[in-house]
């Protein structure tokens, strides 16, 4: 029998963005949503007004492992978790696309604007312009035989200059295992290796990447900031100005900052579940 004093309401939300749920005090008791086939790793938060209270790492799927749409039902115990000024729900994706391979090419390149130049062709030999502002790249994955039902992805890890410089033949052709990326002003360059082996249409990389921030416009336009962020970006530009017009809150405002940069970066990270295994030691006896 439920203790609630209060109705239970429920809400239906189905475009990344942020909504307000209910604009008052209220609790989360749980959550019902759907992942669509071939998606990215996506969130769902939970917030307190702009803080947050819950997120739920929602999982990749593909057109082979998941042809039709799964259902997940995630339900809190007890009273739930509590939002006290009011209670809002943002979902989002992980910015993803398709990279097309040259056989015994190791560089793609990646332009921050189209001024710059043009960035790596995508899968149907076009250039993704979501790509346009890309700052890095924070996954790779190799898929062969797209469309059929013996795709598949292999993870390929990501390296440093050194490991790269490391290697003996960069021109080596085989399937791509390791990346490298390199972060220029006008450029984003991504070194694989080996190099493809392949020019097929149905192999290619598949990409995660971050872009950078839009630059400043007219003071109508949104701020090309994730909302964790925010926090952090308004006490970092306090702090820096502090140091010119204020240099006797410097220290207490750079706290401050370095504070919500922490609490941004711990709420940008995905979680991941923790697993312990006890040694068992057996004495021996004689």
């Amino acid at each position: 029998m439920s203790t609630y004093p209060v109705d239970i309401k429920t809400a239906n939300i189905t475009t990344a963005d942020t909504h307000t749920v209910f604009n008052g005090p209220a609790r989360v008791l749980g959550c019902s949503f759907t992942v669509p086939t071939n998606v990215a790793v996506g969130t769902i938060t939970f917030l307190d007004d702009s803080s947050t209270i819950w997120v739920i790492n929602t999982p990749a799927t593909n057109t082979t492992d998941h042809k039709e749409p799964k259902f997940h039902n995630v339900l809190l115990p007890g009273t739930g978790i509590k939002a006290n000024t009011s209670l809002k729900v943002t979902n989002a994706v992980v910015t993803h696309t398709n990279v097309d391979l040259v056989q015994g090419q190791a560089e793609y390149i990646f332009y921050r604007a189209t001024g710059d130049g043009t960035s790596a062709t995508t899968v149907g030999g076009t250039t993704d312009t979501s790509t346009y502002g890309l700052s890095d790249i924070t996954q790779c994955a190799y898929r062969t035989n797209k469309g059929t039902t013996s795709e598949a992805d292999t993870a390929m890890s990501k390296i440093d200059r050194s490991d790269y410089a490391g290697t003996a033949n960069k021109l080596t052709q085989s399937t791509p295992s390791q990346f490298w990326v390199q972060r220029f002003i006008d450029k984003v360059t991504l070194t694989i290796y080996p190099t493809p082996n392949s020019t097929a249409a149905s192999n290619f990389l598949h990409i995660y990447f971050t872009k950078r921030i839009q630059d400043a416009g007219v003071y109508t336009n949104a701020t090309d900031v994730p909302y964790r962020f925010v926090p952090c970006m308004t006490a970092g530009l306090a702090f820096y100005l502090a140091q010119k017009f204020a240099p006797q809150r410097t220290q207490e405002l750079k706290l401050l900052y370095e504070d919500e940069l922490a609490r941004a970066l711990k709420e940008d990270g995905s979680a991941s579940s923790t697993y312990i295994t006890p040694k068992t030691y057996y004495p021996a006896y004689t």
